[in-house]
């Protein structure tokens, strides 16, 4: 993600592909011809696989005879110097790999490990559920080697049933309630950068966003707001400790990104060891603590156990990771997309001009819960522009994945990007155009490729022996999903735990933005793959603000009115 790239048009005709594999005698994989899309648009697989659990497939003393006698994925079609692909042109390296098939194995190539690709979302789905019934686990690959950087102790990297514990402990600090009360926070934060933008005579907005997102998470995160010479040290150590998440090759030397981004984490973790001390000395004396950092300081299971100053600096950065990068390139891309579709832009405003003359100008939980079409908005700019490219997991024992042996120990890597392009519900729809309106239909309203089935819970039971400060409320009803998640928030077990989060930031800046500003962004670019695709002219826009004769205006664009995307 380093190198850069450019990033024609958006590929058309994304139709879903099938096709499977068939092995001769002895192991040797040959390629069946493409065939044509079946009635699901799903890639098909060598063989019906199993309903059983896979511990009801293994048999006593031995290996599952029925394991045991599938065939093994065929080899990825690309070659072992295609490998570095991953890295850097994610979706291109997806579908070169699989061709027409659903599971094929990769080779091991330029540090990466050996590697099943999977491309289909059924199996995909199942991947995701495997941790429930013990057969998947996370990867020691995951983030292609760069664990050291993130660390081993936080919700991604721990495994179950750690992860579960780690889980209900963290999770209070993002009930509906926890996040509701940050909306004021929120909307100052997002306002103020954008009455800055409108009085500057151009911005890059992919940097003013990275920044903006910056000092929003932290603010959420150590429930404090800090001056401008805080905020800027803090995101400079936060950038050099990204810049080595994908900085392959992985070597922990001075002069290399990697080894200046393990600098920074060490510069991060003292400084979160600063404020936790405070923390304690707080809640010992009986003060509230406020934030994310308050909730897990102040987190206490039913044995009185608290986290350890490894797992509460790990997740502090995750949480930074998770609401920083993801939030603020998942932005630059929508304003590219308003930008290119004034239509949308107009069903924007339209939305909330009649949401002010519904519930009045303050935005708050209930006003968020009402803006459909901005969700709509985020949720197919992430469809088309998945910022999570890929996951890895790690088989923890043998199972079956369509109709193929997965041996104990293999390192799965699912490939999001390619399988949320390639969702059959659009596959007659235009897939690879900017249709926000989609999401807002039956189709878009019920789960998808990658989409979770059943809300997850947003809060957590309060635990005996939490303080005050940090105890949260019963746990409400599941969270509405409107049509679930798009694959950028996972599925199963490590749905992501800041979901609610993300997407009530996202929301407040487009209702600002729609409610108060007129923009003009230059979205003739290159692009280049960083955490999700960026920008390479940094997206200079010109932010004005808008008259209110303008704002009262907002007309809703014709029923239907989309225009066709532009080629960028």
């Amino acid at each position: 993600m380093l190198a850069d790239r450019v990033v024609a048009a958006r590929p058309g005709g994304l139709a879903p592909r099938s096709g499977g594999a068939r092995l001769a005698a002895g192991g040797a994989a040959a390629r069946r011809p493409r065939h044509r899309r079946h009635a699901a648009g799903l890639r098909t697989a060598a063989a019906a696989p199993s309903s059983a659990p896979v511990g009801e497939q293994e048999a006593a003393g031995g290996a599952c005879p029925f394991l045991a006698a599938l065939p093994a994925p065929p080899p990825a079609g690309t070659r072992w110097h295609e490998r570095v692909r991953q890295l850097f042109a994610p979706l291109d390296y997806q579908r070169g790999a699989l061709g027409p098939h659903s599971v094929v194995a990769d080779q091991a190539g330029l540090g990466l490990p050996d590697q099943l690709v999977v491309g289909d979302p059924e199996l995909v789905r199942k991947v995701f559920n495997g941790e429930a019934d013990g057969s998947v686990t996370v990867s020691a690959a995951s983030l292609l080697g760069s664990r050291k950087l993130v660390g081993g102790s936080n919700l991604l990297m721990s495994p179950e049933p750690r992860h579960k514990y780690l889980r209900a402990l963290i999770m209070p600090a993002f009930a509906p309630e926890a996040i509701e009360a940050q909306v004021p926070r929120m909307e100052r934060v997002l306002r103020t950068y954008l009455d800055k933008w409108a009085g500057a005579p151009r911005v890059l907005a992919h940097e003013e966003l990275r920044r903006m997102t910056f000092e929003f998470i932290v603010a959420i995160v150590m429930g404090a707001d800090y001056d401008a010479s805080t905020i800027d040290r803090l995101s400079n150590l936060f950038s050099a400790w990204t810049g080595g998440l994908l900085a392959w090759p992985f070597l922990d030397l001075p002069f290399t990104p990697f080894g200046r981004a393990m600098a920074a984490r060490r510069e991060l973790l003292a400084f979160f060891a600063g404020a936790v001390e405070r923390a304690r000395a707080d809640l010992a004396a009986g003060r509230a603590v406020p934030g994310v950092l308050g909730a897990l300081v102040g987190a206490v299971d039913d044995e009185g156990r608290t986290l350890s100053d490894v797992e509460l600096g790990d997740n502090l950065l995750l949480v930074l990771l998770a609401g920083h990068d993801t939030s603020s390139t998942t932005l630059t891309n929508v304003l590219v997309n308003l930008q290119d579709h004034p239509e949308a832009m107009a069903q924007l405003r339209a939305e909330q001009a009649a949401l002010v003359a519904r519930r009045g100008a303050a935005i708050d939980g209930a006003a968020l819960r009402e803006m459909h079409y901005a969700e709509a908005v985020i949720r197919e700019t992430l469809r088309l522009n998945n910022v999570v490219v890929g996951l890895m997991r790690s088989a923890a024992k043998d199972f079956e994945l369509g109709g193929y042996r997965v041996p104990a120990g293999s390192t799965l890597y699912l490939a999001l990007s390619d399988v949320a392009l390639r969702d059959a519900r659009w596959a007659d729809d235009d897939p690879a155009a900017f249709r926000p309106a989609r999401m807002l239909t039956p189709e878009g309203q019920r789960p998808g490729a990658l989409m979770r089935e059943r809300a997850p819970p947003c809060g957590a039971a309060p635990r005996r022996g939490r303080p005050p400060a940090a105890r949260a409320a019963p746990t409400p009803p599941p969270c509405r999903l409107a049509a679930a998640a798009a694959a950028a928030f996972g599925h199963g077990p490590r749905f992501c735990a800041g979901y609610a989060l993300a997407m009530a930031e996202m929301k407040t800046f487009l209702a600002l933005l729609a409610r108060d500003y007129d923009f003009d962004a230059d979205t003739n670019t290159a692009w280049r793959q960083e955490i999700g695709r960026v920008p390479k002219n940094g997206l200079p826009t010109t932010v004005r603000r808008r008259s209110a004769a303008a704002a009262a205006a907002a007309p809703a664009p014709a029923a239907g009115a989309e225009t066709p995307a532009r080629a960028r």
